[in-house]
């Protein structure tokens, strides 16, 4: 597999040479912003009257790659870390997680089955902010976000060429890849961003008995896909965007009466695919009408010791219609 990371990132480097790409490695930073930013895919104006805290990312390094690890910065998020590849149930101050409503882009991404959902799935290398919405009015998107809502913005095409390269190690077995590439074809702007991670994740604990064992079957490892395009035409913005994540991990339990509760063959494979295609116009000076179609598709596949193999799949569409005035914001959105 590190072969193939490096024959791809190989091949895009020699490439970004004829097609005139400028080349350079992007690193992450993470910076916490109150104010709310005009941005697609951004859900703060949909609730005005709540406090919004917003993650961003530049072009700066302060060591941080994980989605997970930038959630971690801000004092409102409860996330709890239980080691290893184990997903940690995430929360809005103090709220369940079955309240915290979370998004893409504006597309809900809860399970119906009332699951936990992995937020690690999404690499910060697709990301332009994390948008965290808490108080009152956060109710106004349903049920799921009686506790807040936390909606994750992807990055968009822009009328340039570029192509960025980044790759981290990490103890531990940590790797990172990704090649974000940013080209136009006249008043088409497209976007792809592909990022391979994995971890060994076999760091050493401390037993009960006290002495020391390595952690065993707490691997992870991930390629996820984001693909976008954006276009403007006869006063009409419309973007389509696809994302695609592959991941396999494994899932260790804990040691229990002398390791009693190990699972050092359970594993855990979650096939997520997200759609959308969002256009809007303009009607008037402060009149805006939207449209946006959805499709989220996402098959997990566990195999435990005392459930055998178990498998789940979700597909779920959306068709919102909105209708919004500046001065006064009123908003008719009808769900199909």
């Amino acid at each position: 597999m590190k072969r193939v990371s490096f024959f791809c990132c190989t091949t895009i480097f020699v490439a970004s040479l004829f097609l005139g790409f400028n080349l350079r490695a992007e690193e992450l930073y993470i910076e916490i912003n109150a104010s709310p930013p005009e941005i697609q895919g951004s859900v703060i104006e949909q609730a005005p009257t709540s406090f919004a805290e917003v993650i961003k990312t530049t072009e700066y390094s302060s060591g941080l790659v994980e989605t997970i690890d930038a959630l971690k910065k801000t004092a409102s998020i409860d996330l709890p870390d239980y080691g290893g590849a184990i997903s940690s149930p995430i929360s809005v101050r103090g709220s369940y997680f079955q309240q915290t409503l979370i998004m893409i882009d504006g597309m809900k991404l809860n399970p119906v089955t009332g699951d936990i959902f992995d937020l690690s799935i999404f690499p910060l290398t697709e990301i332009e902010q994390i948008e965290i919405i808490k108080g009152s009015n956060s109710a106004s998107f349903g049920k799921d976000a009686m506790g807040g809502v936390i909606n994750i913005v992807t990055k968009e095409p822009t009328h340039r060429k570029s192509l960025d390269l980044t790759s981290s190690q990490g103890s531990y077995g940590y790797s990172l890849y990704n090649a974000h590439i940013n080209t136009y074809i006249r008043d088409l702007n497209l976007l792809l961003n592909i990022t391979k991670q994995s971890a060994e994740n076999d760091f050493l604990y401390e037993k009960d008995d006290g002495s020391t064992a390595k952690r065993v079957n707490s691997d992870t490892d991930s390629l996820s896909g984001l693909a976008k395009a954006s276009v403007a035409y006869d006063g009409w913005d419309t973007t389509l965007m696809v994302n695609v994540v592959n991941q396999e991990k494994g899932s260790p339990g804990g040691e229990g009466y002398g390791g009693l509760y190990l699972t050092p063959t359970d594993r855990e494979k979650t096939i997520q695919e997200n759609c959308q295609i969002l256009t809007k116009k303009e009607l008037y000076e402060k009149l805006e009408l939207s449209l946006k179609a959805s499709r989220l598709y996402n098959r997990t596949s566990r195999q435990t010791s005392w459930a055998g193999d178990t498998r789940s799949k979700l597909v779920s569409d959306d068709l919102d219609l909105g209708l919004a005035i500046d001065l006064d914001p009123v908003t008719i959105t009808q769900g199909v």
